[in-house]
């Protein structure tokens, strides 16, 4: 991956991303050689994720002659016409419980898929946005039990925005199979509870890994795994 340019920050970077149409918000994350190593954006719905990844390479080649690796961008998306998206129909979080005892807590999340049940559990520093986090790996817990150790998933990365007046949950996960790794990108409005809003996002990331995905028509994720 090429250096930037000297002078040029990771926020001059992130002005350019979120001039891009249907780009709502994007982050850049700079190694210490300044070398991008992730790009994340939360984009609408109008176009498709390699579209969008399409306009990221022209924009950089354009403003800072800079290619760029197009494995390093996630895009998630959301659909405001759709309201509150969650998960394909097919999946669907049925309960998430968080308890705190003392400096320590407990999470565990159950999901439907295709009818069964799954539950996932983690636990962690009692920490307010570690809860949080603890929701998000709890999920992929129980997505990796209905996987059966096809694909490994891990927490990347949990950010709570605010986009015009409704809060939103972004989370980013690896997936990791034999053959290759792939990041992964799921956005979600907060329903009013903010641990199932963390718990939709992560299922809406893995969602393009999960078999019987094509039945879901939303767009998102790496656009790399369609």
């Amino acid at each position: 991956m090429p250096d930037i340019k000297k002078g040029v920050s990771a926020a001059e970077l992130e002005g350019i991303l979120r001039q891009i149409r249907d780009v709502i918000s994007a982050r850049v994350v700079l190694d210490e050689t300044s070398a991008i190593q992730e790009i994340h954006v939360l984009a609408g719905a109008g176009r498709s994720p390699k579209q969008i990844v399409r306009d990221i390479e022209s924009a950089f080649m354009a403003h800072f002659n800079l290619p760029i690796d197009h494995k390093k961008v996630s895009v998630a998306q959301l659909d405001w016409e759709a309201g509150l998206p969650g998960a394909a129909a097919w999946v669907r979080v049925v309960d998430v419980n968080v308890k705190v005892s003392g400096a320590r807590a407990s999470c565990s999340v159950g999901l439907e898929i295709e009818g069964e049940l799954f539950t996932g559990e983690a636990q962690g520093a009692a920490a307010t946005h570690n809860r949080l986090r603890l929701v998000a790996v709890a999920t992929l817990s129980a997505v990796e039990q209905y996987l059966k150790g096809e694909v490994a998933l891990a927490l990347e990365g949990l950010r709570l925005l605010d986009v015009g007046e409704r809060p939103v949950a972004v989370v980013t996960v690896a997936a990791v199979t034999p053959a290759r790794e792939e990041s992964l990108a799921g956005a979600s409005f907060i329903p009013g509870d903010m641990a199932m809003g963390v718990a939709q996002a992560t299922l809406k990331a893995v969602e393009k890994c999960l078999p019987g995905a094509n039945r879901s028509g939303g767009q998102v994720g790496n656009p790399e795994l369609r």
